[in-house]
């Protein structure tokens, strides 16, 4: 039977974030949409992991690699900032763009639990089960971002107002990650955010107010100065 370590998996997303992210460096007119790029990576790693299956408590067979997987809890996103609440506070639970699952979480489940898509399971069983065993249920979680227009002007000059709002959605996407890391929920994440083109300074201007975090990626089209 096909099989691979936590490490080694972990190794092969690394390894498949990178390629993606200089494919998009020298072709970013590949991708028309962020749901373009979810599937590029999606299907990189289903040709190194789809064929490691794994069969749930209840017998039934499951992939490794999932997209727009829920989150087991409760958040508010606004002004830039995502923070977890309560039952009884307002909020949503929101979705993962892409998790690759830890195989021992798999195996511990059955089908409706592993899914994540029912919240009463997913906060008694999933949280449950991370925090007893030590062990995150997603191995490894991604967000992306994409902004395919340049970030200027009609007159090509720097719109600061715009680097600003699109700064702010992207630490949105950062902090629902780390939230699941603090629950000890997520084991690694990364957000990586595409930007089709623009001049080299508002880039930077980007690249500098990003969380100073190796898990916070930003890969660039076409620039210009």
């Amino acid at each position: 039977m096909f099989e691979m370590s936590n490490n080694e998996i972990i190794t092969t997303v690394d390894c498949c974030l990178e390629s993606l992210c200089r494919e998009f460096s020298t072709t970013s007119s590949l991708f028309f949409t962020e749901r373009d790029l979810i599937c590029r990576l999606y299907s990189e790693l289903y040709a190194k992991l789809g064929n490691y299956r794994i069969e749930g408590s209840d017998g039934r067979s499951h992939l490794l690699i999932h997209t727009e997987y829920s989150v087991p809890f409760k958040g508010r996103m606004g002004d830039g900032n995502f923070r977890e609440v309560t039952d009884h506070e307002r909020g949503g639970r929101g979705k993962y763009d892409l998790v690759v699952l830890n195989p021992a979480a798999i195996k511990g489940h059955t089908y409706p639990e592993i899914n994540c898509q029912s919240y009463p399971i997913a906060k008694e069983t999933i949280i449950r089960w991370s925090n007893a065993n030590n062990a995150p249920i997603v191995l490894y979680g991604i967000e992306f971002g994409f902004r395919r227009k340049p970030l200027t002007h009609k007159d090509n000059s720097i719109d600061w107002n715009l680097c600003n709002r699109y700064l702010r959605s992207v630490r949105q996407d950062f902090d629902k990650l780390r939230a699941g890391v603090i629950k000890g929920y997520i084991g690694k994440i990364k957000t990586i955010f595409f930007i089709g083109s623009g001049p080299k300074e508002a880039i930077e201007y980007i690249r500098n107010e990003l969380p100073k975090d190796p898990d916070a990626m930003v890969c660039c089209g076409e620039l210009h100065t």
